[in-house]
């Protein structure tokens, strides 16, 4: 006989209900308070970035903070996005655009450059750029000058198209150096400039994270008449490039430059604030930019600092600066092409970019300290992607460059894989855990508004299936499934994880569905799972040590059907064990005043019904049961006690939510029964019960965020934010494939926003 003492265990209350906090069901009092505390991370529509995701400096001030997500910009606010440059702030009305996503032009105007553009209507530029989104040409395309040929903007929605022709005599060339007086060059980008005094983004919130670029571009024209380049740097006909840019700002003060000269005695000079440009090369004509990297200066005269210039492909003799990612083109030298441009840089390679820079600023007569060679010192003042024209002016020389860009997305993430769904939890703090590609279970922790999430690598595993965590008996716990069907429980204790062989040392059953977990009134810990049989175990913590129990021969009236798998929650005061049948049935256990009880619920869904996803309940905001699940056509359905009994409801029928993916899940945030699920598109789908009506939300139109490839879960964290963790799926244009990182949709300021874990 197991080891079971119905006598021993505790009845559960509704406060054991509120404990519970792997699927969260929130008591009402309880989330309200919290969503009073919870942090207020703010994102203006046209914002590159958002406030509040780091906390304030040392004068309160928030700064913006990666990631940076492309706005989708209406085309009712094309002029407020497609202008000329902004000179650096003065702290006045002069400068009322920081952090503002901007399509810039680079513009010949011999004063301040104050002429306004016009709509460009008599042609489409898209014959050039390949963009050509529909409707009026008046809305998307912007210029100094309506004639055929002349250089403009288009802008539609996330994608714009950028035309640079320097037969256009309106379009900007800018000065050459002495020794190139008569080259020039012509410039489009788009992106964000950001301005000290103002707090800036940090390139790298801590050593273990990279710096991460992606997006989709093409190159539809380039009618440049050479591409030769002289030793020097100088062109001697025109040609076209196009590159990302980032302009890294040293928050420490070096000397950045060879200070002026000064008399015998005269005091060194106070070091300056520097900062320096990188770029990425994608295309070009000639090749050996494509894994050229080295420092030089700006022989347009444009910028003063030196500009790290490397390219998109990976070199074969030297260590490169940045990592082209799988799913990115390699360097391009010939149009057209669209594709997409995708690489990292870790903080070790950047610190190679800065022990070049600074090599090429020391100065061999006077060698004094010279910038940061460390990568955490630096921020960010420009994120762009270019499009550049150069152009001797040689008859008859000319340069052309028609390209487009979307989709830009520019983040810092701690590198891992992860193989499946993961679980959120909070304890002594919110946390999210994961099994990872190399099946070992890992841990993402920290809250919104605090700094950077921190990883941990819990356990080696391997892992056969997916880890869920709780706190329960004063301890965060994980538990998993091993690749020898086991149960192990990793905890913390004293500072320190630790990790035990469950299922060995209580001579468990085999685990044949992965564990789900719920905690007491009295706060003890308690795992369910199936094994190959179909019957449900019970492992489980009380003040006498941990026990097993089988649930499916001990439960009354009978036996249940064999379970495919089993989750656990607490709702009317009892826990719950809900579980689809091998002949795709719903059953549950619940423990009612000192047994386990079973019962069919595929009766409530009428004759023929046929489940197609796991059950998995919560409580709602009254502290109820609710059951919600997928049918056999992928459509959702929810089982609840209201007003007394159990009821039946078509969700898909009722609201018109698409069919889904994978397994739905529900909880509570806000004073609002929630359910989560992945549509058969791969997109995030919520419907929210608000005031006795159903409502449907798109969670993945939400700026920044990707499809998901594995089920989503939602929670509330320690601070009372709602928050959505799922494995994400990048589907940009034709370069479809898994993103394989965690991605979390987090909700604050009446909106929800996104980041990359």
């Amino acid at each position: 006989m197991e080891d079971i003492s119905l006598q021993r265990r505790m009845p559960l209350t509704f406060l054991g209900a509120c404990m519970f906090i792997l699927i969260i069901g929130l008591c009402p009092a309880a989330s309200a308070r919290a969503a009073e505390a919870q942090p207020l991370v703010t994102l203006a529509p046209l914002d590159c970035m958002a406030y509040g995701l780091t906390p304030p400096n040392a004068q309160n001030q928030l700064g913006p903070s990666l990631p940076f997500y492309q706005p989708r910009v209406p085309r009712a606010q094309i002029d407020s996005v497609v202008s000329k440059p902004i000179v650096s702030p003065t702290g006045n009305s002069k400068f009322p655009q920081f952090n503002h996503f901007k399509l810039w032009s680079i513009w010949f105007e011999p004063e301040e450059q104050t002429a306004a553009l016009r709509p460009v209507m008599s042609w489409n530029i898209g014959e050039y750029t390949g963009f050509n989104p529909p409707g009026p040409l008046s809305q998307v395309q912007r210029g100094f000058n309506d004639s055929y040929g002349r250089s403009g903007l288009q802008l539609d929605d996330g994608r714009l198209g950028m035309w640079m022709n320097s037969l256009d005599p309106d379009f900007r060339r800018f000065s050459g150096t002495p020794a190139n007086v008569n080259d020039g060059h012509g410039s489009m980008n788009a992106g964000c400039w950001y301005y000290p005094p103002a707090p800036l983004a940090k390139l790298f919130p801590t050593a273990a994270h990279q710096f991460d670029v992606a997006f989709d571009v093409g190159v539809h024209h380039d009618g440049s008449s050479k591409n030769d380049w002289l030793p020097n740097g100088t062109i001697t006909d025109g040609s076209a490039q196009a590159y990302f840019q980032l302009i890294a700002r040293n928050r420490q003060p070096y000397y950045c430059e060879p200070p002026p000269p000064r008399a015998p005695g005269e005091p060194v000079p106070p070091p300056k604030v520097c900062d320096f440009s990188m770029t990425v090369e994608f295309y070009t004509r000639d090749p050996q930019y494509a894994t050229k990297q080295y420092v030089h200066g700006d022989t347009s005269g444009t910028l003063t600092h030196p500009i790290a210039q490397t390219g998109l492909m990976e070199p074969k003799d030297q260590a490169h600066w940045i990592r082209r990612m799988d799913n990115s083109m390699v360097y391009k030298t010939s149009a057209p092409f669209h594709s997409r441009v995708h690489f990292r840089m870790s903080s070790s390679q950047f610190r190679a970019v800065l022990e070049a820079v600074a090599s090429h600023r020391a100065d061999p007569n006077d060698r004094l300290p010279e910038i940061s060679l460390n990568p955490l010192d630096y921020d960010v003042t420009l994120l762009n992607v270019n499009g550049e024209i150069h152009d001797s002016n040689a008859v008859p020389g000319h340069a052309q460059l028609g390209m487009s860009v979307s989709n830009i997305r520019i983040t810092s993430v701690l590198d891992h894989s992860a193989a499946g769904a993961p679980a959120g939890y909070i304890g002594d703090g919110s946390a999210v855990v994961f099994r990872n590609s190399d099946n070992s279970i890992q841990l993402f922790q920290g809250e919104i508004g605090q700094g950077a999430a921190d990883k941990v690598v819990l356990s080696a595993g391997p892992a056969l299936g997916e880890p869920v965590g709780y706190f329960a008996a004063a301890a965060p716990r994980v538990v998993y499934r091993d690749t020898h069907r086991a149960i192990r429980e990793i905890f913390r204790h004293n500072g320190q994880w630790t990790e035990w062989n469950l299922s060995a040392a209580l001579g468990a059953a085999d685990a044949y569905s992965d564990p789900r977990t719920f905690v007491d009134s009295a706060n003890m810990p308690h795992v369910v799972y199936r094994d190959m049989a179909g019957d449900i175990h019970e492992l489980y913590m009380d003040a006498g040590g941990w026990h097993r129990a089988n649930l499916s021969t001990e439960s009354v009236p009978a036996r249940p059907r064999p379970a495919l798998g089993a989750m656990a929650y607490v709702a009317s005061g009892s826990p719950r064990i809900v579980f689809r049948t091998v002949d795709n049935g719903i059953g549950e256990l619940y423990y009612w005043y000192g047994e386990w009880r079973q019962w069919d619920m595929t009766t409530l869904a009428g004759p023929g019904a046929s489940v197609r996803s796991d059950p998995q309940g919560f409580a709602d905001t009254n502290g109820l049961p609710r059951v919600v699940y997928l049918d056999s056509a992928g459509g959702l359905h929810e089982l609840r006690i209201n007003n007394g009994a159990w009821t039946h409801t078509d969700l898909s029928l009722l609201t018109g939510a698409p069919k889904g993916l994978g397994n739905p899940m529900g909880f509570v945030a806000g004073n609002a029964a929630r359910v989560v699920y992945r549509g058969e598109d791969g997109r995030i789908l919520e419907l929210v019960d608000w005031n006795g009506q159903w409502l449907l939300n798109d969670l993945s139109a939400t700026r920044g965020a990707l499809k998901a490839n594995a089920d989503p879960m939602g929670f509330v964290d320690a601070n009372g934010v709602a928050r959505i963790v799922y494995r994400g799926d990048e589907d940009m244009q034709a370069q479809a494939s898994d993103d394989n990182m965690l991605h979390e949709l987090f909700y604050s300021g009446g909106q929800w926003l996104h980041r990359d874990l």
